[in-house]
């Protein structure tokens, strides 16, 4: 797997992964705040019972919000989220030797790349994908130990919670891990995947459809979330019409009906290798093995498609449809040992042996966050394209 996967000091790993991660975040510290994640730390149920209200629920006894404040809640966030992937990472490589440890620590190293560059770019400096990521570590190590399966369903109302759109991401994973252990017949796996189903879309439904009963009028709140933070969320006051006004449903159907065909296609063409490379894993080791294992299949591509024609993004779902990828792929490496016939089968195909250092260049790169150069450059791509195809057609 080349001289990067070949140490045998594991907490050597675990080191620098550390920094790597660290530094990253320690960059942002100096950086400014973006006023629509700051107003998103200031929704709370202080108002009424609303989506995204959790995260401003806890924070609001600290009071008053000064920018130094809030720099250090999103530290917080940012650290629990490097100790949880670290510890995740120790608990997947326990167990394998070898070539197999080298194939987990290379997934392993690929995958850190994700949490890191929630916090590439300033303006997702704090972003609630933070706290989703970490949810997903736990929901991962339950439904990897087969026990207190229960467990998950408190999990994932607490995501939608967070940010009711992880049923379009984050969500997957728990329901995708879930199909897994059913279809290799655990114990309840079933049960509890209707169960989180059921609860978790019902909730969601609620906090999309249903305009909650406001504490407050709509203008006395906005006042309110001003006077609680030094930073200017002003330019983002706004979207307190938007999401508890009158016109909300006339500006949701504008959002979704907005074109971005262009920037799409370029999208998908940028990210189509690792795409091709993890349906071929799937596609492969699935064939032949029944009806709920095609299923599984669907879910994690379909599952994310609504989010992809409502929003602009598409950084963070192409991060969020990756990562519950590869939580599904370490899960049945972690249980069954055909799996490692596949990927080994890919990486020879591929050549990746000795090359693992183009995956994790193409894949910083590519970044899995909202403001990330694949966004970016497909944007700009877009642009000058489509007054060459107007003029054509």
């Amino acid at each position: 797997m080349g001289k990067l996967l070949n140490r045998e000091n594991d907490n050597r790993d675990i080191m620098l992964l550390c920094i790597f991660l660290l530094i990253q975040f320690m960059n942002l510290w100096h950086k400014g705040l973006n006023p629509y994640i700051v107003f998103q730390y200031l929704l709370c149920w202080q108002y009424g019972f609303m989506g995204r209200g959790l995260i401003g629920t806890l924070i609001y006894p600290l009071g008053y919000l000064s920018a130094i404040k809030l720099h250090v809640i999103f530290m917080a966030g940012t650290i629990i989220l490097t100790v949880s992937y670290v510890l995740f990472f120790r608990y997947i490589l326990k167990g394998f030797s070898g070539e197999k440890r080298d194939i987990v620590r290379a997934v392993l190293w690929t995958t850190a790349f994700m949490p890191q560059s929630i916090c590439m770019y300033y303006l997702d400096w704090g972003r609630f994908d933070i706290y989703l990521l970490t949810l997903s570590f736990l929901i991962a190590w339950i439904v990897l130990e087969k026990k207190s399966l229960y467990l998950i369903i408190p999990i994932c109302l607490l995501e939608v919670m967070i940010y009711p759109g992880v049923v379009f991401m984050h969500f997957l994973i728990a329901e995708a891990l879930l199909l897994y252990l059913a279809a290799s017949n655990v114990k309840n796996a079933r049960t509890v995947f209707w169960i989180n189903s059921i609860t978790t879309g019902c909730l969601f439904l609620y906090f999309v459809l249903v305009n909650p009963s406001l504490n407050l009028s709509v203008e006395e709140m906005k006042l309110s979330m001003l006077s609680r933070t030094s930073v200017d969320i002003s330019p983002r006051i706004p979207l307190i019409d938007l999401w508890f006004g009158s016109n909300q449903d006339n500006i949701a159907f504008a959002y979704a009906l907005r074109g971005n065909g262009l920037e799409l296609l370029f999208y998908f063409v940028m990210i189509s290798p690792i795409l091709l490379f993890i349906g071929k894993f799937f596609v492969r080791y699935f064939k032949g093995k029944g009806s709920l294992y095609t299923i599984l299949l669907a879910v994690l591509p379909l599952g994310h498609i609504p989010y992809l024609l409502l929003e602009t993004d598409y950084g963070r779902l192409y991060g969020a449809f990756l990562w519950s990828a590869f939580i599904l792929f370490l899960a049945i490496l972690k249980t069954e040992d055909a799996a490692f016939e596949v990927i080994s089968g890919l990486c020879l195909e591929y050549k990746l042996r000795n090359r693992i250092w183009l995956l994790y260049i193409y894949l910083l790169l590519l970044g899995t966050s909202y403001e990330q150069s694949i966004v970016n450059i497909s944007t700009k791509l877009s642009k000058l394209v489509r007054p060459v195809l107007a003029h054509i057609l």
